[in-house]
């Protein structure tokens, strides 16, 4: 199996960074090979010289050096604002049969990419998936910041599944910031531009149009 890990940022360099230092601690499964692509959607910070670190696999980059299964990182910049421009840029220049999307503000679980093995071949006839996104916390969170965390999770990007949830229409849909679609499914309707962060608006939708576009064309 060869999965795409997919990567869309604007100006969070040091974010990114640590997301692509992260992947180090994956437990990549026997068989399974992997490319990552990082798509800067016209970054103005340093996300380029960040991303070639990883490119080169030196420097802040060389975890990755050796890592199992890994056959490249790929830096693309897309020029036209909007995350899903970087999204279906991506999509387009993956060569995954699956593409594993992250933010780049995640930091993923070692056994997240055996997650993915392991369902993708218990759900044959599924076409994306999504899994958990937990809240990265620094410090402990009090009063009312507290109180929106835990009543109102999705507005922080928090996802919490417990079990194997099917998707349906309009909930729930799997988040962007950890989601995993069939390449070829995804690239019937692609990412729809309107939708997603757009410089530093944020417009929601892109994640869930894409997996409801999945389901309607009869994957489970």
């Amino acid at each position: 199996m060869h999965l795409t890990i997919a990567i869309a940022t604007w100006n969070r360099a040091d974010l990114l960074a640590e997301t692509l230092a992260s992947l180090a601690t994956l437990d990549v499964p026997e068989g399974v090979t992997w490319e990552v692509l990082i798509g800067d959607n016209n970054s103005s910070d340093h996300t380029k010289e960040v991303a070639q670190e990883f490119v080169a696999m030196k420097d802040r980059g060389a975890p990755l050096k050796g890592k199992p299964g890994l056959t490249k990182v790929d830096y693309l910049f897309e020029g036209t604002q909007g995350k899903s421009h970087a999204l279906n840029r991506m999509l387009n220049e993956a060569t995954g049969q699956w593409v594993l999307f992250l933010d780049d503000d995640v930091l993923v679980d070692p056994k997240w990419m055996r997650s993915y093995v392991d369902a993708i071949a218990k759900y044959p006839k599924a076409g994306v998936f999504g899994g958990a996104v937990l809240p990265r916390l620094y410090k402990d969170v009090k009063g009312k910041r507290a109180f929106l965390l835990e009543h109102y999770p999705g507005a922080y990007g928090v996802l919490r599944l417990e079990a194997d949830t099917p998707i349906a229409n309009p909930k729930p849909t799997p988040g962007g910031a950890n989601m995993a679609v069939l390449r070829e499914a995804a690239m019937k309707d692609g990412f729809t531009t309107h939708l997603g962060m757009i410089g530093g608006q944020r417009i929601a939708g892109e994640d869930s149009g894409m997996a409801i576009s999945i389901i309607i064309q009869g994957y489970e």
